[in-house]
């Protein structure tokens, strides 16, 4: 996006100022000292030019007189209280037309003055009750509250509605190594909205895929049609709260949110090419994979090569139930296979036996990519119960890493999550989707190929 509509000053702001406070301004609530010192902390070590005004203090108005010209800054709000209104109202006045409010500690009074503020001087509002606000891997921008908070940079751009399950998806990107881009949280949707911010990443060159967890968004806001078209660009994965009549109370009183019939909601959005998913982890892997494929299958079946044959007939039953095919071997290829693994049936999913080596599983995975190999490729690497290590699935990841898949999607299965993280501590950056569930696999790629489905038709 380019222009007034563009919200690349909430993710990389030339100058920001922080509205906080060094004295508890509520009993119940995040606007208390220390939410307010740990933004600064993380916008500062972000590298961002920061001034900051105390609204616990008397001294506040002198230090926004002071600033001068503030055209093009960034307010971020850290506390609530009496002050904040008329703060805001000096800002608007020296040019500041983008604020993040973290807090969602307001009376339905200032709830009202708030709303009205946003309608009658133009200004954009992440939240509020935005609780995190942003956070750009690009850039450095940063205004949660979260101390030692590094995310390893990647594709993955999310937005929510929730900091809470906003916190489940980065705990989910700390863990599985997923890398992201950029994270809005929305909170209460007083001005930007979903749409905006859709919009705002499918333009991002840095972001290749996009997941969203919302509780009340409008499909009439971004329109039937234009929804289609940024579906198309980039791959697109919700999840929406508030499905039953107790989630939907309670998205009433979370997020002041008005669920929409979920069977309704979901079709329209599956129609339009989105993936509609019923889990965070899902959300955040299937994201993540999107991101690492964004490109369309060119067929739909896929090889899998493992060292342990129960788990590999078992994904298989997974994937066929999913309408993936695990197709034979074409004949020229299996007649190949002979001469170079003798030993090892030429049969998919190929089994290399529990004492197979990193030059085993090459061997076999050269042989069906020189062989016109399906559009996904599924490596399993069993520890328990064979003579593989994590070192050697490190390096069979590394030689993978070298070779010319021509687009192919290749999904990394390691059954057992303790010999999961076992792989990740033995390896760096993982340049391809890993997981250590079955389902998640199957449910990743299965709805990779519903989603290409939808578009072609």
């Amino acid at each position: 996006m380019s222009g007034k509509d563009s919200l690349e000053n909430f993710f990389n702001p030339e100058k920001v100022v922080l509205l906080r406070s060094s004295a508890p301004m509520v009993e119940v609530g995040m606007s208390k000292p220390e939410v307010s010192g740990s933004v600064a902390e993380n916008l500062l070590k972000g590298g961002k030019d920061v001034v900051e005004a105390d609204l616990s203090g008397e001294g506040w108005r002198d230090e926004l007189s002071c600033i001068g010209e503030l055209s093009g800054a960034l307010c971020v709000v850290a506390t609530a209280g009496k002050a904040l209104f008329s703060a805001m109202e000096m800002l608007i006045a020296k040019g500041v037309k983008d604020y993040i409010i973290l807090p969602g500690d307001f009376s339905t009074d200032e709830k009202r003055k708030l709303k009205a503020l946003i309608e009658e001087r133009g200004i954009r509002v992440l939240g509020p009750n935005s609780i995190f606000g942003v956070i750009d891997t690009g850039t450095g921008m940063n205004t949660t509250f979260e101390r030692g908070l590094e995310l390893p940079a990647g594709g993955s751009s999310f937005i929510f509605q929730s900091g809470g399950v906003g916190a489940a998806v980065i705990d989910q990107v700390l863990s599985c190594r997923i890398g992201v881009r950029r994270l809005a949280f929305l909170g209460n949707r007083y001005s930007l909205k979903e749409g905006d911010l859709l919009k705002e990443l499918v333009e991002d060159e840095g972001t290749f895929s996009i997941g969203i967890y919302t509780e009340g968004m409008n499909i009439r806001d971004v329109g039937l049609e234009s929804l289609r078209e940024l579906s198309r660009r980039k791959p697109i994965t919700l999840l929406k709260g508030g499905k039953s009549e107790a989630g939907r109370r309670r998205a009433a009183l979370h997020t002041d949110s008005l669920s929409k019939d979920e069977e309704v909601f979901s079709g329209v959005l599956r129609g339009l090419g989105c993936t509609v998913v019923d889990e965070v982890d899902l959300l955040a892997l299937q994201t993540h994979f999107f991101s690492l494929n964004p490109g369309p299958p060119e067929s739909d079946g896929v090889y899998i090569v493992s060292n342990v044959g129960g788990p590999a007939i078992e994904l298989s039953d997974k994937l066929v139930a999913r309408g993936i095919r695990v197709p034979r071997l074409p004949e020229g290829l299996a007649e190949r296979w002979m001469r170079v693994l003798k030993q090892i049936e030429p049969v998919n999913p190929v089994d290399l036996i529990a004492d197979a080596t990193p030059e085993r599983y090459m061997k076999a995975l050269d042989l069906l990519l020189e062989g016109g190999a399906q559009q996904a490729l599924i490596i399993i690497t069993a520890l328990k119960s064979t003579l593989l290590g994590p070192s050697d699935v490190a390096e069979i990841i590394s030689r993978l890493e070298k070779r010319d898949l021509e687009g192919r999607a290749v999904l990394i299965y390691i059954p057992g999550e303790e010999d999961y993280r076992r792989v990740l501590e033995a390896t760096g950056d993982l340049p391809f989707f890993t997981h250590h569930s079955s389902r998640i696999i199957s449910d990743v790629l299965s709805n990779w190929h519903r989603r290409w489905r939808v578009l072609s038709q």
